[in-house]
């Protein structure tokens, strides 16, 4: 395969049904993808051997791990193995809208400061996601963006920025989604791979900040759409969702944004966080009693 071919990587856990549509999804973009790699985390619904006999044209390699090693490690094994010049990091609950690929692929080409660029994700009923375009997490923008979604916050925290005008083209970020994120492999040597002591979620955050701080840019492209359901693999597990969300940021805080000012604020992010923590498992936790009902 060329360096300039276009890699394909998705990491999987218990979602055999929604990784199909994914792959589906995928079939309609070629003929630019010129690998598929899924590394399974040791799924029990059927999912690799889905994957082994799955029908379609896609050049598709699946890792089979004996174990959950988490979100990082797993891509980052993908990372290893792939051999394109250009590397999606993509969601197995995403389903990819018509050109999505070429559009990212195109952005790259376009922007060669640019160590990566994240598509906008929609929700199931065509409305822009949380997360997808992101400022810089300081603990004022966090702390802000927690008292929002507890209800007693601004609106544009400056962390969260789909509450913005959607740009009309590609427009630079401090961070963008590893859901539907397309890397530069340049960019990936220089940078390196995805921290592995972030268990899930935060990963993408981090490895933004460290391409940023080596002097690369990354872009938000409003043009390149997939329809991201999310929490699919980890929905019937909000306590341990939502613990390693909150370690994850606690993570990049002390490796990226500890400083003498940040200290003031951080017991008054502790405690919001904590009632925001309690607030999601709430929901979550009905939403889970629903589903079994």
């Amino acid at each position: 395969m060329s360096e300039a071919g276009i890699s394909v990587l998705i990491v999987s856990y218990e979602c055999r049904q929604v990784l199909g549509e994914c792959l589906r999804s995928l079939e309609a973009q070629q003929p630019v993808v010129a690998e598929v790699i899924v590394v399974d985390n040791a799924s029990r619904d059927g999912t690799v051997q889905a994957l082994r006999t799955w029908p379609g044209t896609l050049p598709l390699q699946v890792v089979d791990n004996d174990h959950n090693r988490g979100f990082a490690a797993a891509a980052n094994q993908a990372l290893r193995m792939a051999r394109g010049g250009s590397l999606l990091l993509l969601n197995p609950d995403t389903r990819l809208l018509p050109g999505a690929v070429e559009r990212l692929a195109a952005t790259l080409r376009e922007r060669p400061r640019a160590a990566a660029v994240g598509a906008l994700l929609l929700d199931a009923q065509g409305g822009e996601q949380r997360g997808a375009r992101r400022g810089e997490p300081a603990p004022g923008a966090v702390l802000r963006h927690l008292l929002g979604r507890l209800g007693a916050g601004a609106a544009d925290d400056g962390y969260d920025l789909s509450c913005r005008p959607l740009p009309a083209a590609d427009t630079a970020v401090d961070a963008v989604s590893g859901a539907c994120m397309m890397i530069r492999r340049a960019a990936l040597e220089q940078v390196g791979l995805l921290d592995e002591g972030y268990r899930m979620h935060c990963e993408d955050l981090d490895w933004c900040r460290r391409s940023r701080d080596a002097g690369w840019q990354l872009r938000f492209e409003p043009r390149a759409r997939a329809v991201h359901i999310g929490g699919v693999s980890s929905g019937r597990r909000p306590l341990w969702v939502e613990w390693h969300k909150a370690r994850g940021m606690a993570r990049y805080f002390r490796k990226h944004l500890l400083t003498p000012r940040s200290l003031v604020l951080l017991p008054v992010l502790a405690v919001v966080a904590a009632a925001f923590f309690v607030v999601r498992l709430g929901g979550g936790l009905r939403a889970a009693r629903g589903t079994s009902a």
